[in-house]
């Protein structure tokens, strides 16, 4: 049998064991305690069932201190902002599952090949190095880790964006805005009566050469396809002035920018309903 001097043993590592954990998770969080913390992969949040590790905070902090040095740019308490921001990435893929919400690898192909053409002019490969050299992340890690989160979150966004009994006075203003147009009137003065956008008002909805990647995503696909005279529904109404065939990826655009109906508020009372535990204190 176990011997009393193997009991006291075992006991005594258990109660070691359980002084480190408690050491560990007690404030203050010193950089002594986040070494021990990523080497073991112990979780410093709990979303759902979810686990929030350090190294995965310090792989997403390192990242975001990177971009925004390349900038130039210093961020107030950014390590606590990316532990945030993890925290609700974890949410959303939690939300967006209870909805049937998913992002799929072409999406977040998609996405890389947008971020190929605005960092690197179009090139992949110029793009996997600069995520090699500045962030020591593999193509496939900066998609699973980066882009994936926030194209989930997107297709969220869309998903709630297209379902009319959350956005009553949105799809009840572009239904207006339709039959104005159907009656006669001209798009400049619906920009001017609905526009909720100050700046695009001002110049009856005129929104000059766009690049079409910077519009809602639901409706980059229906205005690259678009003609000169073509009007776009979606969330906000677009219609081509000109569709430049030279310039790929860009039009002139008018637009009446609909007001939203809250997805953030929306979004973060979905949050409220899951189990959310900050093991430690970040700052």
């Amino acid at each position: 049998g176990i011997t009393t001097g193997v009991l006291i043993v075992l006991g005594i590592l258990i109660l070691a064991a359980a002084g480190f954990s408690a050491w560990l998770y007690v404030k203050p969080l010193t950089p002594a305690k986040q070494q021990w913390l990523a080497t073991l992969h112990l979780p410093i949040a709990l979303v759902g069932s979810s686990v929030i590790s350090m190294s995965d905070l310090n792989q997403r902090y390192e990242l975001a201190s990177a971009v925004y040095q390349q900038n130039g740019q210093l961020v107030p308490n950014l390590r606590g902002q990316v532990f945030q921001k993890l925290i609700d990435e974890r949410a959303a893929a939690i939300i967006a599952a209870g909805h049937k919400v998913t992002a799929s690898s072409q999406q977040v192909d998609d996405d890389y090949a947008a971020v190929a053409q605005t960092a690197a002019n179009g090139d992949q490969q110029q793009l996997a190095n600069l995520i090699s050299s500045t962030f020591q992340m593999t193509p496939d890690q900066f998609k699973r880790s980066v882009l994936q989160p926030e194209v989930l979150a997107t297709q969220l966004e869309i998903w709630y964006n297209g379902q009319q009994a959350m956005n009553t006075a949105a799809f009840d203003t572009v239904a207006r805005i339709k039959a104005d147009l159907g009656a006669g009137v001209s798009f400049p003065d619906l920009a001017k009566k609905y526009d909720q956008d100050p700046a695009s008002q001002s110049f009856a909805g005129d929104l000059g050469d766009v690049d079409i990647s910077h519009i809602l995503p639901e409706l980059r696909g229906p205005l690259s396809a678009a003609k000169t005279g073509d009007i776009v529904y979606g969330q906000h109404v677009f219609k081509v002035m000109a569709a430049d065939s030279s310039n790929p990826g860009h039009t002139q655009l008018q637009a009446v920018f609909v007001p939203e109906d809250g997805f953030t508020q929306w979004f973060h009372q979905q949050e409220q309903n899951i189990t959310i535990r900050r093991l430690v204190a970040i700052s």
